[in-house]
């Protein structure tokens, strides 16, 4: 196979322009991107080609090569909806002196949509995340609280910048007698023990509160395990409960059981 049969069987759009962005030569894959042939394309601007535009871009990287003499990329996003990635590279003489261009043209469709469903999910997770029902604290294998939601800051009686980079244990919600209790939990925890637990908390307003607790371990391959808590207000559940179990006595020893 030739240079010429090479040239032509690359997927990416390859464009030779002179210094002045007019097309000298192109490969095959031009046809696929612009539906023009070869004749068609020779000698216009690239900026038509590419942008269908009579005029530069905004940050155009071939203007962004000249003026550098390095090598420049952008992401353009064409009239007909489709991303690609352009690159020019600058062809020199052998005095270092930009004779040409060369711009290569990438498809990169598939990963802005795969970009673009990440985005989509971070932004449904921090929404589901902000305005949960549910208290969720994320903590480092130390115990300090890395991030909490709103809910978080609503129970506890503190606003997020009193939370956020504090030790758990230096929170001034739990009792003192009842810390070593939670360091042994979290320990077990960081063992991948997950649990699901009630505990007694005194909130900044003197309200004291119980909370349902279920925690887990997430482990990364890149990244430090971190520990997520999350916490339910079940304090009414809990005196309904003791209410039901004061009156079941009660019946008890009216009946003389």
């Amino acid at each position: 196979m030739g240079w010429e049969e090479t040239f032509n069987a690359i997927s990416d759009w390859i464009i030779l322009t002179d210094t002045e962005g007019f097309v000298i030569k192109t490969n095959k894959a031009g046809e696929k991107f612009t539906g023009l042939s070869y004749p068609e394309m020779v000698g216009k601007l690239c900026c038509q080609l590419i942008h269908e535009s009579e005029e530069s871009i905004a940050k155009c990287p071939m203007q962004e090569m000249i003026r550098t003499g390095q090598s420049a990329s952008l992401e353009v996003l064409l009239a007909d909806g489709k991303w690609v990635a352009v690159t020019v590279e600058p062809l020199k003489d052998k005095n270092d002196n930009i004779i040409a261009t060369i711009h290569i043209i990438r498809d990169i469709v598939p990963q802005k949509r795969t970009e673009e469903t990440l985005e989509y999910s971070e932004r449904k997770f921090k929404s589901i995340f902000k305005h949960a029902n549910d208290a969720i604290t994320y903590l480092d294998s130390s115990g300090k609280i890395l991030d909490v939601n709103d809910k978080v800051s609503e129970i506890f009686g503190k606003p997020k910048e009193e939370i956020i980079n504090k030790h758990f244990t230096k929170l001034g919600i739990f009792s003192a007698k009842d810390i070593p209790e939670y360091i042994r939990l979290f320990k077990s925890i960081l063992t991948g023990d997950e649990q699901t637990v009630t505990i007694q908390i005194k909130n900044t307003k003197g309200k004291k509160l119980f909370l349902e607790c279920s925690t887990a371990l997430i482990k990364s391959d890149n990244e430090p395990p971190v520990i997520m808590v999350i916490s339910r207000d079940v304090t009414e559940r809990i005196h309904a409960e003791k209410t039901l179990q004061n009156r079941r006595s009660i019946c008890k020893e009216c009946v003389g059981l």
